[in-house]
């Protein structure tokens, strides 16, 4: 396809006319300026709801502030308070949570994001998995009851170390094995 144009002079008038083979070119034409148009829109309605967005974001921060203004922070209990109101745990659900709260305690995590798994336990002693959410492995634990009160004797992903869980006289059924000070393994 070929644009013929043709310059005619008239009167002292300058005039331009194009062929009908030029109306394919005035097609693209059309469509090109209506792309500009439709970006240029579509990045007006993008500016807007950000700045939409962030004027929601500025408020709701006000608001926050507002309320923690409000309302002085409330003084969180100690570790130690956290251990006495946990109930001396007779069932498996209860030990979940006694030490779901546990390891809140010592990691500073959110109990939700706490799974635990109690695999063997007698009276006094726990032995179990623990993993938080959003990490790719979890590890194991050792838990102990004294005066009716659950602790967490060792926990990690390693070994276990013979002189932290001896004091506590675990079964050789529960932990048969353990690396002493000096990293030997010993069979219990």
């Amino acid at each position: 396809m070929t644009t013929k144009i043709f310059l005619s002079r008239r009167n002292n008038n300058l005039k331009i006319s194009m062929t009908k083979n030029n109306q394919g070119f005035s097609n693209i034409l059309i469509v090109v300026i209506a792309a500009i148009v439709l970006i240029a829109a579509g990045g007006a309605v993008y500016f807007y709801q950000n700045k939409t967005d962030n004027k929601i974001e500025e408020e709701t921060a006000d608001q926050d502030q507002n309320t923690q203004n409000q309302f002085p922070a409330k003084e969180e209990p100690s570790i130690e308070d956290n251990l006495k109101k946990i109930p001396t745990a007779k069932e498996a659900e209860d030990l979940v949570v006694i030490f779901k709260q546990l390891f809140s305690d010592k990691y500073s995590r959110v109990i939700e994001d706490i799974n635990i798994d109690i695999n063997k336990k007698d009276e006094t002693h726990v032995w179990g998995s623990v993993k938080f959410v959003g990490e790719i492995s979890g590890g194991w634990f050792l838990g102990y009851k004294e005066g009716g009160i659950w602790i967490i004797v060792q926990d990690g992903n390693g070994t276990i170390s013979c002189e932290t869980i001896e004091p506590y006289d675990f079964s050789a059924d529960m932990v048969p094995e353990c690396v002493t000070a000096d990293g030997r393994v010993m069979m219990r």
